[in-house]
């Protein structure tokens, strides 16, 4: 405050003037300029206004970093466990290789097996024995084979399709597979004309004739088919009174040729438990 008389800065409180010593009563003070000075609404100035702009409120607007965090860790671990779940799956779900078996329901019902094209069954529960035997007798389906040493044998075992075996002639490399039917020899024959249609509507294969022939005093019923230039020979011949072994041999561009069994007659005559 001011005082009215001389002008002077006038303490707080102050009863007189310090330099005029008139009484400072309120008719004798004076506001500061500035407090007299009209306010004009067009000029007034928010006094969080710095310059015309807009102070930012720290605490109201700065984001919030520890819920951002939470997000991005949150998307990571949905993906990491979406991955996981993929990887899992397709390890679980691998298909099994199929079998190329294309044998008719008709085959199955009749016992025999007059399968017509190469079976690449790659069962896991297979367990094959890759030693070969030459000189030396084999076992088979519980029958005891004598293998020359001309020749060459391996036995595979099947859990689910049965035992086969392998005989190759070291001479001029022929193969015979080698498999045991729980049928009867003599129901075969019966039913000769029965397997011959069964192989010839397998669409691959066209058959040829029907020969019967004998080595080392057993009868042989062979089944000749073919398939572009690949002959395919199939021969039947009694084991004992319920079991008949099925042999298969196959030549390309040598025609058919009912006497190649003989080359393993030898071996089928030596058969015992």
């Amino acid at each position: 405050m001011q005082c009215k008389n001389c002008g002077a800065n006038l303490q707080e409180g102050a009863s007189f003037c310090m330099n005029c010593g008139k009484s400072c009563d309120q008719g004798t003070l004076v506001q500061p300029e500035f407090l007299t000075q009209e306010v004009i609404p067009s000029q007034q100035v928010n006094p969080t206004m710095q310059n015309g702009i807009q102070p930012m409120n720290n605490q109201n607007n700065r984001p919030n970093n520890k819920k951002m965090y939470l997000i991005i860790a949150g998307i990571i671990l949905v993906a990491a466990i979406a991955i996981a779940v993929v990887l899992w799956i397709d390890k679980k779900e691998v298909p099994a290789t199929p079998s190329t078996d294309t044998n008719s329901s008709s085959n199955q019902n009749s016992g025999l097996n007059t399968n017509t094209n190469t079976n690449t069954n790659t069962n896991s529960n297979s367990n094959f024995n890759d030693e070969k035997v030459s000189g030396a007798e084999v076992e088979f389906n519980d029958y005891k084979f004598m293998i020359p040493s001309t020749f060459e044998a391996e036995v595979d075992h099947w859990e689910y399709l049965g035992d086969d075996m392998e005989l190759v002639n070291k001479a001029n490399n022929n193969e015979f597979d080698v498999e045991l039917e729980k049928v009867s020899y003599s129901d075969i024959k019966n039913k000769s004309e029965e397997i011959k249609e069964e192989l010839s509507n397998d669409g691959f294969y066209t058959m040829g004739e029907i020969q019967y022939k004998t080595y080392n005093g057993k009868e042989y019923m062979v089944v000749s088919s073919k398939y572009n230039t690949i002959y395919r020979m199939h021969a039947y011949v009694s084991l004992s009174d319920s079991e008949t072994l099925v042999i298969e041999a196959e030549r390309e561009d040598y025609g058919e040729d009912y006497e190649i069994f003989s080359e393993i007659a030898p071996i089928i005559a030596s058969a015992h438990k």
